[in-house]
């Protein structure tokens, strides 16, 4: 069993270029046991949702590395070693598994790149604390995903640092656009839904919106609307709306997609 310290002396030659095979055995090794630390945490989320929650393959020598060169940490602060997915449809539902995961797991981390996503990625991740190491479980919507898988496609086909923020910069900002406009479609289903279930509307979805949505009528604002939703006509007309931008949406995705063939 590899120590914590003598894990992060690992690291350190990882980070530095070794090329001495014992250290990628040293490196095998820690990585089965965080395997085996946390092989008790993926029955739990599976118990916790209907959605599918897919145990994701370790992560790989390269991806250990590149991460360890790119950031100032330490190998055995890396929490995404091992980990899980789940793929939920809506925001709403993805905050409603996010508490209850909370509720489940020990010591849970809570990283919602959704506000504040990192190169246009946006999820939800739990990284709870089992048997001393952390167990990553990614929550995404389906949207969230497709653009993740997306960027994966790209980066593999074009160039890694796609991930990071780099790479083409015509490509970047397409993915970066087209995450923005996924994050104000999410935040507009949210709205809606919270508005047919009688929930309080956040501002924060609000401020997700405001100078995204255009009405027909410019007199009018968001915000306005949604201070009139016993109005007849006027979810329908946000609705509307929804369907406009979700419409946009998949045109992007498909236009980044065919380019990519």
């Amino acid at each position: 069993m590899l120590s914590r310290s003598a894990a992060g002396r690992l690291g350190e030659r990882l980070r530095q270029g070794t090329k001495d095979p014992s250290d990628f055995a040293e490196l095998v090794v820690y990585c089965q046991q965080v395997k085996l630390a946390t092989a008790q945490v993926l029955p739990i989320v599976r118990s916790a949702t209907v959605a599918t929650a897919v145990d994701r393959s370790g992560k790989s020598f390269l991806s250990i590395v590149e991460k360890l060169r790119r950031q100032s940490i330490r190998l055995p602060q890396i929490q995404d070693i091992e980990g899980c997915r789940v793929i939920v449809d809506s925001r709403s539902e993805q905050d409603a598994l996010s508490l209850r995961l909370q509720a489940l797991l020990a010591d849970p981390q809570v990283d919602d790149r959704r506000a504040n996503p990192t190169h246009g990625y946006r999820a939800v991740h739990i990284v709870p604390r089992i048997g001393g190491e952390r167990y990553e479980i990614q929550i995404r919507t389906k949207l969230q995903h497709v653009w993740a898988q997306l960027v994966e496609l790209w980066a593999e086909k074009v160039d890694r640092d796609l991930k990071y923020g780099g790479g083409p910069e015509s490509l970047a900002k397409s993915l970066f656009v087209l995450s923005e406009h996924i994050n104000q479609l999410e935040s507009c289903e949210v709205i809606l839904f919270n508005a047919y279930t009688g929930q309080d509307i956040d501002d924060a979805d609000f401020t997700a919106l405001h100078d995204s949505l255009v009405p027909g009528d410019d007199s009018e604002t968001i915000a306005s609307w949604f201070e009139r939703l016993e109005e007849p006509g006027i979810v329908p007309r946000i609705s509307s709306l929804v369907l406009k931008l979700k419409d946009d949406v998949l045109r992007q995705f498909d236009e980044i997609d065919r380019a990519g063939r």
